[in-house]
């Protein structure tokens, strides 16, 4: 009879559990990128951004998407990789070219490279959204 909200608005819990999720990336991106970069300076952003698409990719699929299918493990994964691989490499180019061609390190004295990476992961989400909830976990008939 009655609905909750959740029922009557699906795409947008989706939106909501993938912003979490992806807040919980993020932390782990900054996390790992934080703790590498006094030995890698800002290449360090190249294995963060990785470990936290891992990270990103199994918490969506359980909790977000609701996928418990096992099976199609494997193919989701090169279907996520296929979707975060083009984010990823926008990521990057977004990020250097936030440091290179804005003059945000000087504007954030030494903490350009955190903002450079908090606008990246903003813009990226997006593509990341919609291609993993029509691609990667999307619905199989059975």
């Amino acid at each position: 009879m009655f609905k909750s909200c959740q029922e009557r608005f699906p795409l947008l819990f989706q939106i909501i559990r993938f912003a979490i999720v992806g807040t919980l990336s993020a932390f782990v991106d900054f996390g790992l990128y934080s703790l590498l970069r006094p030995h890698l300076g800002v290449s360090s952003n190249y294995i963060s951004v990785f470990i936290a698409m891992i990270f990103n990719f199994l918490i969506n699929k359980y909790w977000t998407f609701g996928c418990f299918d096992h099976s199609r493990l494997l193919k989701q994964s090169a279907y996520f990789f296929l979707i975060s691989g083009p984010g990823y490499f926008l990521n990057q180019v977004i990020f250097n070219s936030l440091l290179q061609y804005t003059g945000i390190g000087l504007l954030f004295s030494g903490y350009g490279d955190y903002v450079a990476k908090v606008i990246a992961i903003f813009i990226v989400m997006f593509w990341n959204f919609f291609g993993n909830k029509y691609l990667t976990f999307r619905k199989v008939a059975v």
